[in-house]
């Protein structure tokens, strides 16, 4: 059985009731975007009878339809050839529950680029700028992409490429006088408060000369609470 459904409700429903009635040796392929923890309670209960789950949320849309498969190769056993053909590619992400851990980071990224971009169009019109050119602008300039590149360049350990980003000192400099164009403006974004928090913390005298996705570093400090940090040792 495959689903893909509007809700986490629907999903919680169906998987699990229908799940449930199922034969065992069954397979249950749900492509919804759900969560993790899901997954893995989803497949827990499932397997009590003999009924397999993964995850296998989708992205995009047909025919250009990645499937992100919460296991290895193999684990959707003969339903393997059935997704290969339904998808225009298929990512293994190594154990239950990523898929879906990987499909709600990308709509946290698609919907976080979104609400910037939107607000910056905001203030632009507010400030009477030209709405058109300035699309041009932000769709051309090195604020199109750079932002998603530069956190890979660091995740993927590309050394050279970091030593050609700006450092963090220049985008302190960029914060401030952002900052101040929107206090003249009456201009508030808790968006921009929380980006501005962060990089003025993190031009310290460490960090100032320092590639600025290098604040990386920082991160698991300013954003993961201290009892809930998982020790990676």
């Amino acid at each position: 059985m495959a689903t893909s459904l509007p809700t986490a409700a629907a999903v919680r429903s169906v998987v699990c009731d229908l799940g449930d009635a199922m034969p065992e040796g069954a397979l249950v392929i749900e492509t919804s975007t759900s969560g993790p923890t899901f997954a893995n309670a989803a497949s827990a209960r499932l397997a009590r009878r003999g009924v397999r789950f993964v995850d296998c949320p989708v992205s995009g849309k047909a025919p250009e339809l990645p499937i992100l498969v919460g296991g290895t190769p193999g684990v959707p056993g003969e339903a393997e050839a059935v997704l290969e053909h339904a998808a225009a590619s298929i990512v293994r992400l190594g154990v239950l529950g990523a898929g879906n851990s990987v499909k709600l980071l990308q709509q946290y990224v698609k919907y976080a680029r979104f609400l910037v971009a939107a607000e910056a169009l905001t203030f632009a019109a507010h400030e009477g700028l030209d709405i058109e050119a300035t699309v041009e602008v932000l769709s051309a300039g090195t604020g199109a992409q750079p932002g998603l590149a530069s956190a890979e360049e660091y995740f993927l350990q590309d050394a050279a490429a970091l030593l050609r980003r700006a450092p963090v000192s220049t985008i302190s400099k960029d914060v401030e006088l952002a900052r101040a164009m929107f206090s003249d403006a009456g201009f508030h974004s808790q968006s921009f408060d929380s980006l501005a928090e962060f990089f003025l913390a993190a031009d310290s005298d460490d960090m100032h000369d320092r590639p600025y996705p290098e604040v990386i570093d920082l991160l698991p400090h300013f954003r993961f609470a201290q009892e809930s940090r998982h020790d990676h040792r």
